[in-house]
């Protein structure tokens, strides 16, 4: 987007000027619940990146170009509520003590919205990065970044929340190679329990590929660590194979047992593979439950032999969808949504993920055998009475 087209859009002007303090240089990016720039603090001629509150659909810029409003005044509730929640996600940011996770350094209101600075990282996003180059990274590249990504997802789980929107897009790699997690819009509180236990009706983003069936079905109660993991699981296939990962469904209509028709690979890849295929499990009590199991089994990994790759072609998706385009989900009625109640955690195995849980007890031959042995006695009652009024009847008549 050029300087011309940012100013008759509805983004900030270039060279607003914002708390006295920070100077709008250019356009960064837009998502359903913001927009981000980037701009220079004046006072110390540092670069940062500023997101503004800014919802599609429901707000847009005044006259001057600054001032944001309710487009219809029916959404002045959502929208104050949604401004808090942005607010929210600031400050959640503003706790993460990780180096690869980008820092909040202020917070204000202005314009009629919010606002918050953060780190701008120099660099681009995986993306980006696969798009310029046109081809998928090697697994030694991913490898190189992997052990980045989950420290920052470990350092988000343990502050108690998720983060719900994991994609390409939203991983930063700076020109010194050091990943950064950014975009927590979509991130929610974790219950005591380990899951979103709220009752209260909220909007969920998701991103189609990238979401695992739990989060597009809303099921609060389902939603943990797993989730993002799947979300993980995801990243790593289109990392690796620079192709769209596959709906849920589509993972559960492939019959092999490898899912190489969903989650087809280049004979190139090894270790990864197993790891991709066991996070995007789409039963979450199948995946890892844990970023520190995923640790522990890359610890004991054991390089797995390659296999010849099926040459049967990737079915098509069940629904199109653009990359990574994230979709705000209207949240459901609380009578809609799927619930159960909270269960033990499952035990995870030796080598970190966790066991299938057990089947339920199958009906054996002495089930089977046991209710048809009553219905065969009376059957053979029956046939006896019968034969005995059929004898009855002849004799009477032959007298």
């Amino acid at each position: 987007m050029t300087q011309q087209e940012i100013n008759n859009s509805s983004m900030l002007k270039v060279g607003t000027i914002l708390r006295g303090t920070y100077r709008i240089d250019s356009y960064l990016s837009s998502g359903g619940f913001g927009n981000t720039y980037v701009a220079t603090n004046v006072e110390f001629d540092e670069r940062v990146a500023i997101k503004e509150f800014f919802m599609k659909g429901v707000t847009q810029r005044d006259d001057n170009q600054t001032t944001v409003s309710v487009s219809n005044l029916e959404n002045t509730n959502s929208f104050q509520e949604q401004k808090e929640k942005f607010k929210k996600e600031a400050r959640r940011l503003r706790k993460l003590q990780n180096e690869h996770i980008v820092k909040v350094h202020d917070m204000f209101d202005e314009n009629g919205t919010a606002y918050y600075v953060m780190d701008y990282v120099d660099g681009e996003s995986l993306s980006e990065r696969l798009k310029r180059t046109g081809r998928p990274m090697t697994e030694s590249e991913v490898r190189l970044i992997l052990p980045h990504i989950l420290d920052a997802l470990k350092a988000v789980h343990n502050e108690g929340f998720c983060h719900l929107d994991i994609k390409p897009s939203n991983i930063m790699l700076d020109k010194g190679g050091k990943v950064k997690l950014i975009d927590f819009g979509a991130s929610k509180q974790l219950g005591a329990n380990g899951t979103l236990t709220t009752n209260a009706p909220t909007a969920f983003a998701q991103t189609p590929g990238y979401a695992p069936r739990e989060q597009m079905e809303q099921n609060l109660d389902k939603i943990g660590p797993w989730t993002d993991i799947y979300a993980l699981g995801a990243t790593l296939y289109n990392l690796l194979t620079n192709k769209r990962p596959p709906m849920p469904t589509d993972i559960d209509d492939d019959m092999s047992e490898d899912k190489h028709l969903a989650l087809p690979f280049s004979e190139s890849v090894g270790g990864l593979k197993f790891l991709v295929l066991q996070m995007m499990k789409t039963n979450r009590l199948q995946r890892p439950q844990s970023i520190d199991a995923i640790i522990n089994a890359e610890k004991t990994r054991k390089e797995e032999p390659k296999q010849t790759p099926n040459p049967a072609k990737t079915p098509q998706s069940s629904s199109a969808y653009d990359d990574e385009a994230t979709i705000i989900a209207e949240p459901k009625p609380k009578k809609e949504r799927k619930t159960e109640t909270p269960k033990t955690k499952p035990k995870e195995s030796d080598s970190g993920y966790s066991q299938t849980p057990p089947k339920q007890e199958a009906y054996t031959s002495s089930h089977i055998e046991d209710n048809g042995g009553e219905g065969h006695d009376k059957t053979i009652i029956i046939l006896m009475v019968a034969a005995l009024v059929i004898l009855v009847l002849f004799l009477l008549n032959y007298h």
